[in-house]
Formats: C-alpha cells, structure tokens, sequence
C-alpha cells in the first residue's frame, strides 16, 4: 500500500542542504532509498523561506526560468540530477462549500483513479493539501487493454497536510485527488528514469472494476504515430511497423503496431491468432481477448 510519515521533527534545513543529503541516499528505482528521504525532505517542509527564495530568483531569471520543464504549468521542476527530479506542485483550492457537495456524491463519479509508472515520495508544504482516495492492485496480472477487470483493493482515504510525507510505488497504488479547500503546495522526489515511460500508466473506473483509459504521458508520441499509420499507412509502412511489432522489446508497443499492421493489412484475425502463444504474456493476452470479441 501506499505509506504515510506524519511529521516527526521540528528540524528545519536549506535546500542545498537537503541536495547534499539524499545525494548519498537514492539509487536507481529503490524504494527503500526513497523511504531513507522521508526525515529529510520533512525537515525540508519545515524551512518556511526556501520556497519563496526559489520564486525570487526565478522571477529575476524569468526568460529562462522553467525552459526544459515538461510537465504542466502546475509543476516546477526544481533540481535535476541524474537519478531523480525534485519537483514542487502547486493544489488549487475549491470553496468549502464545493468541497461539501463532492462528499455528499458517490465518489466513484467525481474521481478520475490513476496509477503512476515511476515510484515517488511526496510531502504536504502548504496548508492542508489534497485528500486522495487510495486504491491498490497487482499489475503483474494486468494486461492493459480498456475495459479489462481489474482486482483493485481500497485501502483508505487521507490528506497530504503540511509534513506529513507518503511514498506512491510505481505501477501498484492508484489514487484520485479531492482538490483541497485553499491552494496547497507539496514537493516530492521521482526517479528521474527515462526508461519508465515504457510501462503503461491506467485510469480506472474504480466503481466498475476496470481498466478505464491509458494516461497520457512522455513516450505517448509512438503510440500516436502508430496510430496515425493506421489512416496514413500503405504498403511502404507494413515492413516498418512489422519490425516495430516483432522486435520492440515492450509488450505494450508490439501490441499497438500489432494492432495498426492488422489495420494496413486487413489482417487482424490472422495476425492475432498467430500471437496467442507468443512468450510475452500481455501480448498472448491480448491477442486472446482479441480473439474471444471478434
């Protein structure tokens, strides 16, 4: 499950003191070394003036400030290192009175559930931050297609207010944020991996149990071509995207350029039933569900 560090120290450091801490703590997609974070990024959220700090040289450096950031304009990026990204994330509040009425619906209509495929650590800086229904499920068993029944196990329902951290496992917790009554802040540590945009991120529809939609994220752009090559594509393209489809070492893209080459080819009934004893288990999966809904 998700796991939650109420605040335990009055400490209070400088950021670069902070830098120079975890430096020697996180290794490479170790969630033990971001747990080994949890007291320093706390005392990080108790130094009341870094943050303000950070903003005012950003404002004098503003032509610049934020240039390689793609993320949303919610995110800051605020240190980059080789193996992680320290990031902070601005929580727009919702009046008490909204607030009310969302807790008075089914949450299962109001929430849009999502996991994350990089694992981070997280801590509330300002005020009473989000509150975040926390569901968790085995992706090992998982295929990925929309609509598949996933087990999915609700655990609880918390906030993230000032110093209390919690560390999300990448590609297990699901969670669905109730945007806070007043504007928040949190900061969190993620690997900085470029590897992880290879494993699929969900949106579930938790009341039914299933997979809902895929998040949009970085690496998104091949399956959109691929997408693109099932309008645009023609018999220059069946070679191409056979190679992707054969030899791509991620199930997830083999099953899209699986998928556009039946479309080239009229050919989804042959080309499925040849993959429904392929090594890859999501890709065997796949085709098999393929194969029961023709």
């Amino acid at each position: 499950m998700a796991f939650s560090y109420n605040l335990n120290t009055e400490k209070a450091i400088s950021f670069d003191d902070f830098i120079n801490d975890i430096n020697g703590i996180i290794k490479p997609n170790n969630d033990q070394s971001l747990i080994d974070c949890v007291e320093s990024l706390q005392m990080l959220s108790n130094n009341r003036s870094f943050l303000s700090e950070y903003l005012h040289r950003g404002l004098e450096e503003f032509a610049t400030f934020q240039e390689d950031n793609r993320y949303n304009c919610d995110i800051f990026i605020m240190h980059k290192h080789p193996l992680y990204l320290i990031r902070c994330v601005l929580w727009n509040g919702q009046p008490e009175e909204v607030q009310r009425q969302k807790k008075q619906e089914d949450i299962y209509h109001t929430l849009r559930a999502h996991d994350h495929n990089f694992s981070f650590l997280t801590v509330g800086y300002l005020n009473n931050g989000y509150e975040t229904d926390i569901w968790e499920y085995d992706n090992d068993r998982v295929i990925g297609y929309i609509g598949e029944k996933v087990d999915l196990k609700y655990l609880e329902r918390t906030n993230l207010q000032q110093g209390k951290a919690m560390l999300y496992r990448a590609s297990k917790d699901i969670h669905a944020q109730h945007p806070p009554m007043e504007q928040s802040v949190s900061l969190n540590i993620m690997y900085n991996d470029p590897g992880m945009i290879n494993q699929e991120q969900y949106y579930f529809d938790v009341k039914n149990g299933i997979i809902d939609s895929h998040v949009s994220a970085a690496g998104s752009g091949r399956h959109l071509i691929l997408e693109l090559a099932k309008i645009y594509g023609d018999s220059r393209s069946i070679d191409l995207v056979e190679q992707i489809a054969t030899k791509h070492k991620y199930p997830h893209i083999r099953i899209k350029a699986y998928d556009t080459l039946g479309h080239i080819t009229n050919e989804k009934q042959s080309i499925w039933t040849s993959l429904v004893n392929d090594p890859d288990r999501v890709v065997s999966g796949y085709a098999r569900q393929f194969l029961n809904q023709a």
